[in-house]
């Protein structure tokens, strides 16, 4: 649980950084399938096809502090490790659900 949240709180910074006023979390458990959903959405700056693309590299980063990015592609191992899946979609100007 303890990394669950930290990836959470990695993505809602992401959205802080793209300038959000709104961020929704939907966490949803359904006991019967052994499924857990999140959801991240933000009203950020979106990305662009060609950022959009790149996301999940960890060896891509819009940020300058440093020149890696590893919170969504460690996010994107976990869910494969566990059986599940991660999906990023975003429009520039329309902000992006994780």
């Amino acid at each position: 649980m303890r990394e669950l949240a930290l990836h959470l709180m990695d993505i809602v910074q992401n959205g802080l950084r793209a300038g959000a006023q709104r961020i929704d979390i939907l966490i949803a458990a359904d006991s019967q399938a052994d499924k857990l959903t999140m959801q991240v959405k933000d009203n950020g700056c979106g990305m662009d096809e060609k950022q959009l693309s790149k996301v999940t590299d960890p060896y891509h980063t819009t940020r300058t502090t440093r020149s890696i990015g590893l919170g969504l592609p460690l996010l994107k191992e976990h869910c494969i490790l566990t059986g599940g899946s991660l999906t990023v979609d975003s429009q520039k100007g329309l902000g992006t659900p994780v």
